[in-house]
């Protein structure tokens, strides 16, 4: 197996397509273009594959299917459970869970009905 390529988290591109690191250049390119000795591709008269730009490389979760791209005909992603707490401060990069949002949401107020819509009070756009 290449590295990134498969197991339920897999970088991919901004578009979802799936990329793999390349062995000498420590750089992300679309899977086709790594061969299974990590070394990239270039197309006998053609030009070297450009890497994918770090801004663009993403992880994503693989579906049962084996898919890293929302079905857009149900626009179903993947939900992801059982995430512990994650820090809220300025400088924190961790991810908050459902239930650190509902405690914000009590605290100014706003309810939600069991399926988490929000019922009261009616939310108007923020000013800064």
């Amino acid at each position: 197996m290449r590295n990134g390529e498969a197991g339920t988290v897999v970088f991919t591109d901004k578009d979802g397509n799936r990329l793999v690191k390349s062995k000498m250049m420590e750089n992300y390119y679309l899977t086709n273009q790594v061969d299974d000795k990590g070394e990239v591709i270039t197309p006998a008269g053609g030009t070297r594959p450009t890497a994918v730009a770090e801004a663009d490389i993403e992880l994503r979760v693989v579906d049962s299917k084996g898919e890293t791209k929302n079905n857009t005909t149900t626009a179903k992603g993947i939900k992801l459970s059982n995430i512990a707490d994650g820090k809220i401060d300025a400088t924190s990069k961790d991810a908050i869970n459902e239930s650190q949002i509902k405690k914000v949401l009590d605290k100014i107020g706003v309810t939600t009905d069991a399926n988490g819509n929000v019922e009261a009070p009616t939310i108007t756009k923020i000013k800064r």
